[in-house]
């Protein structure tokens, strides 16, 4: 039997998107199940939580896999801060 092909769609998100999954228990985790069913973007939310945290961490940097570069941004609006780690890189 032959495999059917795959649109373009399926292969820009194989290509492109990461997906993670959490369980929570009705009976232990029922904080947890109300406040995601309170906020209208749940991935939203709970990206701004792990960039929250990230940015506690002092730095963190965008990193785009077509190319291998590696851009730490600098402008205000932007979720990537300056990562020490990369600065002898960038000389």
């Amino acid at each position: 039997m032959e495999e059917r092909k795959k649109t373009p769609q399926e292969r820009y998100a194989a290509k492109n998107i990461r997906q993670f999954k959490i369980d929570c228990m009705k009976s232990t985790e029922q904080d947890i199940i109300n406040k995601l069913d309170s906020v209208p973007n749940k991935a939203g939310y709970i990206k701004d939580l792990i960039r929250a945290d990230i940015e506690k961490d002092g730095y963190f940097t965008r990193i785009y896999p077509l190319d291998d570069k590696k851009e730490i941004c600098n402008d205000n609006n932007s979720w990537c801060k300056t990562n020490p780690a990369l600065e002898n890189k960038k000389k």
